[in-house]
């Protein structure tokens, strides 16, 4: 199974539990963008999409990176670079 990681704003790397892993691994075939729920964040920040391919933008990052994957903050855009 591959093991997907998000950077943070502090350039600190971050892997994905198992079921969240093989989520992603499916999603990537099909660049299909996945939800994700954090419980543990404070409410406004509890929502995310990890988005694929011509996808994997946002208003903070108007182009892919070199990985074609993001992590997006759905309350502030903030995103985040997942390799």
């Amino acid at each position: 199974m591959a093991k997907f990681y998000h950077r943070d704003a502090k350039n600190k790397w971050h892997g994905y539990d198992a079921a969240t892993n093989a989520e992603l691994e499916a999603s990537y075939n099909t660049q299909t963008t996945v939800k994700l729920r954090y419980p543990e964040n404070p409410p406004k920040y509890q929502n995310f999409e990890v988005r694929f391919g011509d996808k994997a933008v946002s208003r903070r990052m108007p182009k892919p990176p070199r990985t074609r994957i993001v992590q997006v903050n759905l309350a502030d855009e903030a995103t985040r670079i997942v390799e």
